[in-house]
């Protein structure tokens, strides 16, 4: 992912777990040299699977990054740093009481005169799980198979419907089936 706003210039941006559950961030800017930082020695919290990534704007055109992973224990992590500050984490899990078994995905839109983050995930029980974070409310979750009464098995990915002006995501049904939630 590119990070923009920066005093540097557009950075570019990534993150993967390390084979013994490091996250880890590598950074690289015009004119500079590839960066390495462990996350998990800054945070003291180890992953496990693919991360996702999403970055929200706050004033002066500097942008949050934010990166989505779940945790050894099942839990859902957020981690954020502005440019070029230190990460930190939140357990979502903490907050919101469950637990997670899949790959994350996470984005941001706009709700108003706030920024809406959103992750979506497979929970332990391959219910699909939507936490939704505003400045306002703080981590919340749905249950959407409670609503729906799908499941999903495997990752989901999301998707800003210009035409429809929302965002979209989704995911496969055991059955192999796709679903679009809206």
């Amino acid at each position: 992912w590119l990070s923009v706003g920066s005093p540097l210039g557009l950075i570019e941006n990534l993150a993967a777990p390390s084979p013994d559950g490091d996250l880890l961030h590598f950074s690289w800017h015009p004119g500079g040299d590839w960066a390495l930082t462990n996350v998990s020695s800054t945070t003291q919290r180890k992953i496990q699977g693919p991360v996702a990534q999403w970055a929200v704007p706050i004033e002066g055109g500097v942008f949050i990054d934010h990166l989505a992973a779940r945790a050894t224990n099942d839990d859902l992590l957020v981690f954020h740093r502005g440019e070029t500050g230190p990460w930190n984490v939140v357990n979502v899990t903490a907050i919101t009481g469950r637990k997670i078994a899949g790959e994350p995905e996470g984005w941001a839109v706009s709700a108003g005169a706030e920024i809406e983050e959103k992750v979506a995930v497979a929970g332990t029980g391959g219910e699909l799980l939507l936490f939704t974070y505003r400045p306002s409310t703080n981590w919340v979750v749905q249950d959407l198979t409670a609503v729906t009464g799908r499941t999903v098995s495997g990752p989901v990915t999301s998707w800003l419907d210009p035409v429809a002006k929302s965002d979209k995501f989704a995911g496969r049904a055991p059955n192999g089936d796709a679903l679009v939630f809206a």
